[in-house]
C-alpha cells in the first residue's frame, strides 16, 4: 500500500497536467459508501499539498477538484442510501461489513444531522455517514449545504499543513539545508516538550492521586514529626496539596537524576562520547542567520533579564504582603544563584569554548538554564496556581517551550555540552519544587492575571534592553571557531598516529567500528585516487533517493548508505565500491572525517582525514523491498587497505579492543595530487 501510494505521488509530481483527475478521483473515492474506508485519500492528498507547496502543482485546481471529489462522493452515497434504504445491508459487496454500517447508524442517529460535517473527519464512519443519513431520509437541500460546507473545510484541513509544509521546505531549502535542518530539530524538541507537559499536565499528574492518598494514609498511621509533616503538607482536603505533593515527586526525581549526571561525566565515560557527538553535530548547522536567532534567545536567559524579574517579582510579593512567599522566593533564587557556582567549581568541567572567567568558565551545571528553569518555574506556579486546567496547561507549556529554546541555544551556540543543559533544568526544578512544597500555599492571593502582565512587562522590557544593548558583543563572543594543528609528515607516521580516534563515536557515544584509515591531503585528491581503485561516489541524499529506499527490485548500486556519524560530524567523504559473493550483492563503504590536524610543510590543503571500511549486505523482503545489512565485526585486510594507496604504511592498532580475531590494521597514508 505504501509503494502503491507513493507511486500516485510521483506520477503526480511527473505529471501535473494528470493531477487534478487523480486528486478529484481519490477524493470522491474516499468518501463513496463503505468503499471509501479502504481508500488512502489522506495520504495522497497530503502529498498533493505537499507538491503545491514545493511548487509541482498549482493551489487553486488542487483544492477546488478536492472539494468536488469530496461533494460528488458524498452526493453519491446519499443517494444511494436514499434509493435502497435497508436493502444495502443485504446487498453484496457491503453486506459483509455489517459492523462498518452499523457504527454508522449509531454516530448518525447520536449526532443527527451535524454527523455529515463531523463524520468526514473521523476514521470508520467517514464513508458510511452520507449514505447511513440518505436511509434515514434526510433533507436533500439540508444534506446538499452540510455538504458543500465540510467538503471546504475537509480539504483545508488535509491540504493546507502540507502546502504550508512544503511551501516552509521550499523557504528554507533555498536560504540553507543546514538552516532548514535546525528548523527542523528546534520545531521537533520544542514541540515534544509542549506535548510532554501537557502529558504530565493532564493525564499523568491526577493519577498521582491514589499514591497521594495511599502516602497520607500510611503517615496517619504513624507517630512522629516526618510523618506529621507528610499528613500536613499532603492531605488531599488541604487546598493546594496535590500541587505540593507533585512538587515532591519532581524533587524526588530531580536531585537523583541531577546526582547520576554528575557520576557520568568522568573522563571516557559514553555521556562525555555523547555530549561531544551531539554538540558537534549541532554545531555543524550552524548559519549566520540561526545564529543571530540563537543569541537571541541565549540572551533571555541572561543575568541582565533574570534579575530585573526576579526583583520585580519580590516588589510584587511584598505589594500584596506575601511575606512567606517572597521570603522563600529570595531563599529559593539566593540557593539557585549560591549553588551554580559552587557546582560548576567542584565538578571543574571545561567548557565546549572558552568563555567567561572564574567559576564561570566551568560548565556543568548550566548556570542559564538552572537559573532560568528555577525563576520562571516558580513565576509559572505563581501565575498558574488558581487558573482552570487549559489555563494551566497553557502556562507550563509555554515554560517549558521557553526553557527548552534557551537550553538548546546554549548548545548551539557551543556555551555547553547536553548534560549541562539537562543537569541545569534538573537542578531549577528541584528549587521550584521545594519552593511550591513548602511556601506555595502562602500565595493564595498572588493575583495570577496581574501578577502575569506586570512580570511579563518587565520581562520584555529586560529583554528588550539586553538585547538591545548587548547583541554585537554577543555576536562576537559566540563566533565560531575551528583550529587546526599541524604535525610533520615524519612525526605523524613515527608514531603521532596512535593519537588519532581508534574508533568511530556514534551519536549516543557508542564505540563502533574501527578507524582503519588516516589519509593526508585534499578531500577532492582522495576522491580522485579512491575513483581510480574502483570506488565510485555515494548516492547524494535527496527526496527521490529517500523514497528510493522503499522501492520494490531497486537497484543496491542506487541505494543510500546507512546514515553514519563520528562525533556528531558527517562525513567529508563517502564512497562504495561493490563486491559479488555467490550471487548476491555486497559493497563496501569508505568514509573519512577531518580530523582537525594538517600536514605541516606539504601543501596548504594537506588535512589529516580519519576514516572507516564497513561491508554491507543486501536481501530483499517478502514485499520486495531491499534491505541494507551491516556485517558485524567486519575489519579490513591488509589487502583492502593496500589497494588503496600501495605507497602507505600498514600499521596494528594499539588500541585495546579487538574486533572477532582479528586485529584493527590501520592504512597510514599521504595521498598528492598526480
Amino acid at each position: 500500500m505504501t509503494s502503491w501510494v507513493q507511486g500516485i505521488i510521483d506520477y503526480l509530481a511527473q505529471n501535473p497536467n494528470f493531477a487534478g483527475g487523480i486528486i478529484f478521483a481519490v477524493a470522491m473515492g474516499e468518501a463513496l459508501f463503505v468503499i471509501g474506508l479502504f481508500f488512502p485519500s489522506t495520504a495522497v492528498l497530503v502529498g498533493a499539498g505537499t507538491l503545491v507547496g514545493l511548487g509541482k502543482l498549482k493551489f487553486w485546481p488542487v483544492f477546488l477538484l478536492t472539494v468536488a471529489g469530496a461533494v460528488v462522493g458524498d452526493a453519491v452515497s446519499y443517494w444511494f442510501g436514499h434509493f435502497y434504504k435497508d436493502k444495502i445491508k443485504s446487498m453484496w459487496p457491503f453486506s459483509k461489513y455489517p459492523s462498518a454500517i452499523e457504527r454508522g447508524v449509531i454516530f448518525f442517529g447520536k449526532h443527527g444531522g451535524k454527523s455529515v460535517f463531523i463524520g468526514r473527519f473521523v476514521p470508520g464512519v467517514k464513508a458510511v455517514v452520507p449514505g447511513i443519513a440518505g436511509m434515514a431520509g434526510m433533507d436533500a437541500m439540508h444534506f446538499t449545504i452540510i455538504n458543500v460546507v465540510s467538503a471546504f473545510a475537509w480539504a483545508a484541513a488535509h491540504l493546507f499543513p502540507a502546502i504550508l509544509a512544503g511551501a516552509t521546505l521550499t523557504i528554507l531549502g533555498t536560504m540553507s539545508k543546514r538552516l532548514m535542518i535546525v528548523v527542523i530539530i528546534v520545531l521537533a524538541i520544542v514541540i515534544t516538550a509542549a506535548w510532554l507537559t501537557k502529558l504530565f499536565v493532564i493525564w499523568i499528574f491526577p493519577r498521582f492521586s491514589k499514591l497521594q492518598y495511599w502516602i497520607v494514609n500510611q503517615a496517619a498511621q504513624r507517630d512522629g514529626y516526618f510523618a506529621k509533616l507528610i499528613v500536613n503538607r499532603f492531605d488531599p482536603s488541604k487546598a493546594q496539596a496535590t500541587a505540593r505533593f507533585i512538587s515532591a515527586i519532581i524533587i524526588v526525581f530531580s536531585i537523583p537524576a541531577f546526582l547520576l549526571l554528575v557520576s557520568e561525566i568522568g573522563p571516557n565515560e559514553s555521556l562525555v562520547l555523547a555530549d561531544m557527538s551531539v554538540a558537534n553535530f549541532i554545531g555543524g548547522l550552524r548559519t549566520i542567520l540561526t545564529d543571530k536567532i540563537m543569541i537571541v534567545f541565549t540572551m533571555l536567559g541572561d543575568a541582565q533579564v533574570a534579575i530585573p524579574v526576579a526583583l520585580a517579582t519580590c516588589v510584587w510579593l511584598s505589594w500584596r504582603h506575601l511575606w512567606s512567599a517572597l521570603v522563600g522566593f529570595m531563599i529559593a533564587m539566593s540557593s539557585a544563584a549560591l549553588l551554580v557556582p559552587l557546582l560548576k567549581t567542584v565538578i571543574h568541567r571545561s567548557r565546549p569554548i572558552a568563555l567567561y572567567s572564574g567559576a564561570d568558565s566551568f560548565s556543568f551545571p548550566s548556570g542559564h538554564i538552572a537559573i532560568s528553569a528555577a525563576l520562571y518555574g516558580i513565576i509559572a506556579y505563581l501565575t498558574a496556581r488558581n487558573l482552570p486546567k487549559l489555563s494551566k496547561l497553557v502556562v507550563y507549556t509555554s515554560y517549558a517551550a521557553f526553557i527548552t529554546l534557551i537550553g538548546f541555544s546554549r548548545v548551539y551556540l557551543g556555551a555547553h555540552w547536553p548534560s549541562d543543559v539537562v543537569g541545569g533544568l534538573f537542578l531549577g526544578l528541584a528549587v521550584s519544587g521545594f519552593y511550591t512544597l513548602f511556601v506555595g500555599q502562602s500565595s493564595n492571593n498572588v493575583g495570577s492575571l496581574k501578577f502575569s502582565i506586570i512580570i511579563g512587562g518587565v520581562f520584555v522590557l529586560a529583554a528588550t534592553i539586553n538585547i538591545w544593548r548587548g547583541f554585537e558583543n554577543a555576536v562576537v563572543t559566540y563566533s565560531p571557531t575551528h583550529t587546526i594543528t599541524y604535525v610533520t609528515e615524519n612525526a605523524w607516521k613515527a608514531g603521532l598516529w596512535r593519537d588519532f580516534a581508534p574508533n568511530r563515536i556514534d551519536l549516543i557515544g557508542e564505540t563502533e567500528e574501527p578507524m582503519s584509515l588516516q589519509l593526508a591531503g585534499s578531500a577532492q585528491t582522495i576522491r580522485q585516487k579512491l575513483i581510480k581503485q574502483g570506488w565510485q561516489p555515494a548516492t547524494p541524499v535527496t527526496l527521490s533517493s529517500i523514497s528510493y529506499l522503499l522501492s520494490q527490485n531497486a537497484d543496491p548500486a542506487k541505494l543510500l548508505e546507512l546514515p553514519t556519524l563520528h562525533n556528531g560530524v558527517a562525513a567529508n567523504l563517502t564512497m562504495t565500491k561493490f563486491l559479488q559473493s555467490g550471487g548476491n550483492p555486497e559493497r563496501l563503504v569508505l568514509r573519512i572525517w577531518n580530523s582537525n590536524k594538517g600536514l605541516d610543510g606539504i601543501q596548504s590543503d594537506a588535512t589529516i582525514y580519519v576514516g572507516s571500511i564497513v561491508k554491507e549486505h543486501f536481501r530483499t523482503t517478502l514485499a520486495g523491498v531491499p534491505l541494507i545489512e551491516l556485517e558485524e565485526n567486519f575489519v579490513p585486510d591488509d589487502v583492502i587497505l593496500k589497494s588503496i594507496d600501495g605507497s602507505g604504511m600498514v600499521v596494528p592498532s594499539t588500541s585495546p579492543k579487538q574486533n572477532g580475531t582479528h586485529t584493527t590494521l590501520i592504512l597510514v597514508a599521504s595521498i598528492h595530487a598526480d
